[in-house]
């Protein structure tokens, strides 16, 4: 059986932004995701929904995109940047905070570049 997941957090104006978004997931990954983004937001995880799909789900939709993390830096700070969507342009994905799925796009990032 696989799962989707869809994690949002609240905004600072009160908004629901949703934070990752994923599909054709096993039951260990979705775990494994909650637990990696749970201490990313501080716990602030609002309005999670996972949903079962069929065990044929994988060979009936495309693949999971696959993206890497890329260092970035200047005089004064190092971050990381998701090569499929640009989260963490603004900075705010430190190596501590650099996890196997973008959080924004729910690219499988298979490496760190840098």
């Amino acid at each position: 059986m696989y799962y989707g997941l869809t994690a949002k957090i609240k905004t600072k104006d009160g908004k629901l932004e949703t934070v990752f978004n994923g599909t054709g997931m096993s039951e260990l990954l979705v775990i494994n995701t909650l637990d990696k983004l749970n201490p990313m937001y501080g716990g602030a995880l609002l309005d999670i929904k996972v949903w079962q799909q069929s065990d044929d789900f994988l060979f009936s939709e495309p693949t999971r995109k696959e993206g890497k993390w890329i260092h970035k830096n200047d005089d004064y700070n190092d971050w990381w940047v998701c090569s499929e969507c640009g989260y963490g342009e603004e900075g705010e994905i430190g190596m501590n905070d650099v996890t196997p799925f973008c959080p924004h796009c729910g690219a499988d990032m298979k490496e760190i570049e840098g």
